[in-house]
């Protein structure tokens, strides 16, 4: 199996933590230089067929885990996390929503650097701000995917570019306020799904660098 399925799987630091101890065991044997590993026997090989995949029961969006990975490797295995939380049976879902919060953040870090859109050609800081808002970095961030797909129409529209950036405001100061209290179930999941979707908007699907 090679390390990359791994990881696509369970996550970057679980996939090599778990690699490098079933390794030290003799479970697994390493192959072309750590990007591959195979059984070393039969038993292992049998029990991770009917329990070591994730996949039965899995609930992330892989494509945007791999849109993510693209971007940071640290991204991804956040996203996963919200899921395991949510998927776990706990009585507080809180974590999985801070799990989230946290990728807004980090991502914004990559795509829209503070100092990127302060030197943007017409910038202005908003009254009483000496940095860039996150409304003002969701708009650039939207605004620099859109300039790369421009076969469709609908990329310069700048309605929405407002209303994303609208709902990303929206959006994670309700996050925020559940990070502090007790999320259930059905709010961690409504914000999974929502983040979900604000996060396909921000970021390029994996072949727009090869879209004419």
């Amino acid at each position: 199996m090679s390390l990359r399925s791994l990881v696509h799987e369970f996550g970057l630091e679980e996939a090599n933590d778990a690699c490098e101890i079933l390794q030290h065991v003799g479970v697994v044997a390493v192959e072309d230089d750590g990007l591959a590993f195979r059984s070393a026997g039969d038993m292992f090989r049998r029990w991770y067929g009917r329990y070591g995949t994730l996949t039965g029961g899995r609930m992330h969006d892989p494509e945007l885990h791999a849109r993510l990975a693209d971007v940071r490797s640290d991204l991804a295995d956040k996203y996963l996390s919200a899921w395991r939380i949510f998927q776990a049976q706990i009585p507080n879902y809180s974590g999985a929503v801070g799990e989230l919060r946290d990728i807004l953040t980090l991502l914004l870090d990559s795509i829209a650097p503070s100092k990127s859109v302060q030197t943007e050609a017409g910038f202005r800081f908003e009254q009483g701000q000496t940095r860039p808002t996150r409304r003002q970095r969701v708009r650039y961030a939207a605004r620099k995917r859109h300039e790369r797909e421009r076969s469709r129409e609908i990329a310069s529209d700048f309605d929405l570019v407002e209303r994303l950036s609208k709902v990303v405001t929206d959006v994670y100061g309700r996050t925020s306020g559940l990070t502090h209290t007790t999320a259930t179930r059905e709010q961690a999941y409504q914000a999974l799904k929502q983040w979900e979707s604000i996060f396909a908007q921000l970021l390029p699907a994996s072949n727009d660098d090869t879209t004419e």
